[in-house]
């Protein structure tokens, strides 16, 4: 009997082999300094449940029968959900954390502008006592 797979493996391992390297390219990209160290790491985690998701998404897609492994084949289904559910999960963190930096830049412009401010404020108190004074 012929496996009724959704996808041949013709189809399936390239476009995996194609996302994996992809992935791995991300994930030196993510060496860049400028990449806050949180960040950096919140994203590898969701890179590595990406990468492990492809064996069970191209095995539930290529390589399992539903009606010769129901088991195998909702195992299969249920990691490649679960696996989702975990990289939704980084991303919800992932934005946390953006909004939390935001937040943190946006504080130190204030206490910025607050320095520069007290510091006009000042310049401008002496310069008003020095024309009193040559008057």
């Amino acid at each position: 009997m012929i496996l009724a797979v959704h996808l041949p493996p013709t189809v399936t391992l390239p476009v995996a082999l194609g996302f994996a390297l992809w992935i791995m390219w991300y994930w030196k990209r993510l060496d860049d300094p400028n990449v806050d160290a949180k960040r950096r790491r919140i994203r590898r985690a969701s890179i590595m449940v990406m990468f492990v998701a492809l064996i069970p998404l191209v095995r539930a897609l290529s390589f399992v029968d539903h009606q010769t492994d129901p088991t195998g084949y909702v195992i299969s289904w249920l990691l490649v959900t679960f696996a989702i559910g975990l990289v939704v999960v980084t991303a919800i963190l992932d934005t946390l954390n953006t909004v939390r930096m935001h937040h943190e830049e946006q504080i130190e412009e204030a206490a910025d502008a607050s320095y520069e401010l007290r510091n006009l404020g000042k310049q401008a108190r002496k310069r008003k006592a020095l024309k009193g004074r040559d008057k």
